[in-house]
């Protein structure tokens, strides 16, 4: 699979079984999460020069014929501005500059959280290496078993009798 063609969902998992792979494709998520996130931030400036090159250009458009826009020939720039802010052109200036925005602030969170990555991928290599993916080859109700044989015998060495609490009793301990 291409890396180009991987979502950030996809992106920000790690496999705990390919930790060698994840640790070596790690710097070049950050830099297609990064390169994303600044070709956004880019594209939302232009939008942004873009909204108020439209808003200069109506401004005058509308002081050069004011009557045109339903306004008095002497207009306040109070009024200006609201037929500026309801004009059809600056309106879908102003949703492409809001939509490039959000995008911008998603591709910032997806940074960030592809970044924040490399801490998951080294906790998980620290916990490989202190055994915590180790297979047991015994199961949980062995285990303790063991540990209660082992109790058993401890008390038997020092002379005492080992009689197994009953349920009720170990409830009336715990309470």
């Amino acid at each position: 699979m291409n890396i180009d063609d991987t979502t950030i969902a996809e992106d920000k998992q790690v496999d705990i079984y390919q930790l060698h792979l994840e640790d070596q494709i790690q710097p070049s998520l950050v830099e297609k999460w990064g390169r994303k996130h600044a070709e956004s931030k880019r594209r939302r400036r232009e939008l942004e020069r873009k909204v108020e090159l439209t808003f200069a250009d109506l401004i005058n458009e509308i002081r050069q014929d004011p009557e045109g826009y339903g306004l008095d020939k002497k207009p306040t720039e109070t009024s200006i501005k609201n037929v500026v802010l309801a004009h059809k052109t600056y309106c879908e200036v102003f949703d492409e500059y809001l939509k490039s925005k959000y995008e911008a602030d998603i591709f910032d969170v997806a940074a960030k959280t592809i970044a924040d990555k490399r801490l998951t991928i080294d906790g998980e290599i620290k916990l490989y290496l202190s055994g915590y993916y180790s297979q047991t080859t015994r199961s949980g109700e062995e285990l303790g078993q063991d540990k209660f044989n082992r109790d058993k015998d401890a008390l038997e060495k020092d002379g005492g009798s080992f009689v197994r609490p009953s349920r009720t009793m170990r409830k009336r301990k715990d309470g």
